[in-house]
């Protein structure tokens, strides 16, 4: 009887689909993250530095995306690791702040080869948000300027990426269109 309430119980949780949110310190992952739960005005508020991780769960009408917003710091890294080497992963949204700087680009390019090639995350739906705030040059903000110059075409193995362009602060709609991207493409961890 304890084993038929225990299997029914499992059947009415909504399904759990585990998302990371990685990027370079300062890149905007949290601003990504809360910019469409919080209330207009939101914007002048500066977020701290995320030591640790932080947790939401977004509800869709598929069930349930569980979002680790992790650290941005290299010294942190390991807290990331450990978070995809212990749970079914079935999405990575990369952010990355638009530079005008070549290193800003060479860095984001081999940190998303790293991930790409785990063996934990070879499977994941991979969105990556490129994060406009501040003056950028036009070429750098072009979809397909983009995609080259974070290596998204050498990612063959990954059939679902897709990069997305727009200012975190000041675009909750985007952030919304990002969201229901990865739930479509996700798996669920049963």
């Amino acid at each position: 009887m304890g084993s038929q309430i225990s299997s029914l119980c499992r059947q009415l949780q909504p399904k759990r689909k585990y998302v990371l949110i990685v990027g370079q310190e300062n890149s905007g992952k949290t601003t990504f993250l809360y910019g469409t739960k919080l209330k207009p005005g939101w914007e002048q508020t500066d977020f701290e530095h995320t030591v640790g991780y932080n947790y939401e769960e977004l509800r869709t009408t598929s069930g349930v995306l569980a979002i680790f917003d992790t650290p941005g710091n290299e010294a942190l890294f390991p807290i990331v690791r450990n978070l995809y080497k212990n749970l079914m992963i079935s999405g990575v949204v990369y952010v990355f702040r638009l530079s005008n700087k070549a290193i800003d680009f060479i860095m984001a390019k081999r940190r998303l080869k790293f991930l790409a090639n785990e063996p934990e995350l070879k499977k994941c739906a991979l969105s990556i948000v490129c994060n406009v705030s501040g003056e950028i040059d036009a070429q750098f903000k072009e979809k397909s300027y983009l995609e080259k110059a974070l290596g998204v075409d050498e990612l063959k193995h990954i059939d679902n990426k897709e990069v997305f362009v727009f200012d975190a602060k000041y675009s909750p709609k985007e952030s919304d269109f990002v969201w229901r991207w990865m739930n479509e493409r996700v798996e669920t961890d049963d």
